[in-house]
């Protein structure tokens, strides 16, 4: 009798510890295809470089502790199929979320991409 009741407690508790587990969020990898110039499937010109400038922000969150803000200007001299795979990239490296145990912690990032007229030069002198 005492095999059989450990068993079924520590059925429960191993039930308990998957179920009740860590829990990893994130969006989908991006995928950069160059031959076609696509980036997740929409098509981006991939033969002339411009000046792009990417604003970010993310707010980091976590159980028990005060939110936490960061925000940004890039510059970066690329092509529009590129910028836009490193925006994708960004966006899919910083909106991840976690949880287990009575605890959660997060990261949530939105950014924007736009062509300046600057040359090449002059791109990175923006930095």
């Amino acid at each position: 009798m005492k095999k059989v009741l450990f068993s079924a407690v520590m059925a429960l508790v191993l039930g308990c510890f998957i179920s009740c587990g860590p829990r990893v969020s994130m969006g989908n990898e991006p995928k950069l295809d160059e031959t076609n110039s696509t980036v997740d499937g929409k098509h981006y010109d991939n033969t002339v470089y411009k000046c792009w400038k990417f604003t970010w922000e993310t707010v980091e969150k976590a159980t028990g502790e005060a939110d936490v803000r960061e925000n940004g200007v890039d510059y970066w001299w690329l092509t529009e199929l590129m910028a836009q795979y490193e925006k994708a990239v960004w966006l899919y490296e910083n909106n991840i979320s976690a949880s287990g145990y009575g605890a959660h912690a997060s990261i949530s990032g939105t950014c924007t991409l736009e062509v300046t007229p600057d040359d090449e030069s002059t791109c990175y002198d923006l930095d």
